[in-house]
């Protein structure tokens, strides 16, 4: 499945999954199977197909609560997180990553260098610059290898280049960071395209090159950082004494900031009604185990 995930093929995806699970299920090592059928769920979220995403998941997130397997739980918080960031609902996104490296550092001796790395990107888009660096050299710090140290090394670039005081020293030295591990691991799919989307941001506002930011923009389809990109336009306007378009900036800043956390709110009652009828279901079946038990 692997195989045919990094191809992006992912109707080979959904053929490997359904060919493999009946084999899974005559085994004990259940891990194995909620391993596999991460990729599934993962390839419904990177087609942006959410609905078919969260049907998924949610069989996934059932499935990992009745056999309470860690790994399957913890996965579980994760691609709902992950399912979030694909909406821009970042906060949302953040709040399950810290369920799951919780989850993770409480039942699982787990490496979360890739959980840190996901936190970092919520806190670029929120913002959060000095949460967002700190989260992000755990990440660094806790790596497996080399090549998994680009996706932390890129969000730390973002968070460089679009804060308010672009630090030169610190971008300099990241940027080359990068490009010494560009020439050792292979990017495909998101990471392709995560690469480029941080490279726009350091051309575009280290670097000033509009031209050379343009190619990285129109040859992706990943969404530019709003909340970055009007600020950034204001704060330019502004400094050319544009005032009209600083103010429209500006606004648009503010109305994309409280329609998102609007979006957000909805979002988080649709998923928690259900979530509440699960817990007390599970309270009422201990309680009436607790009531069995003295009954012997």
């Amino acid at each position: 499945m692997r195989y045919y995930y990094l191809k992006a093929d992912y109707i080979g995806v959904k053929k490997e999954f359904e060919r493999v699970t009946p084999f899974f299920l005559n085994t004990p090592y259940h891990q194995y199977r909620f391993a596999v059928w991460t990729y599934l769920v993962t390839a419904y979220i990177n087609q942006k197909k959410y609905q078919e995403a969260l049907l998924e998941l949610s069989k996934f997130q059932d499935e990992a609560r009745s056999k309470k397997n860690t790994f399957g739980i913890i996965w579980g918080f994760t691609m709902q997180g992950d399912i979030h960031y694909g909406q821009q609902m970042y906060r949302l996104a953040l709040s399950q990553y810290f369920k799951a490296v919780h989850y993770g550092e409480a039942h699982y001796n787990l490496n979360m260098s890739e959980l840190y790395a996901k936190m970092g990107r919520c806190y670029f888009h929120l913002r959060y610059w000095r949460a967002g660096e700190a989260v992000l050299e755990k990440s660094i710090a806790t790596g497996i290898n080399e090549c998994a140290l680009l996706q932390p090394y890129l969000s730390l670039l973002a968070i460089y280049c679009c804060e308010d005081t672009p630090n030169k020293t610190k971008i300099d030295a990241i940027y080359k960071k990068i490009e010494n591990l560009r020439e050792q691991c292979s990017m495909m799919g998101y990471s392709k395209s995560y690469y480029d989307e941080c490279m726009y941001y350091y051309y575009k506002y280290y670097r000033m090159d509009e031209k050379i930011a343009s190619q990285y923009l129109h040859r992706n389809t990943f969404i530019l950082d709003s909340l970055t990109y009007y600020h950034k336009a204001a704060q330019m306007a502004a400094a050319k004494k544009m005032h009209k378009e600083a103010s429209t900036n500006y606004f648009k800043y503010c109305n994309y900031f409280y329609s998102n956390n609007l979006k957000a709110e909805q979002t988080q009652m649709t998923w928690l009604v259900p979530q509440l009828e699960y817990e007390k279901v599970e309270h009422d079946k201990t309680l009436l185990l607790q009531s069995m038990n003295k009954m012997r």
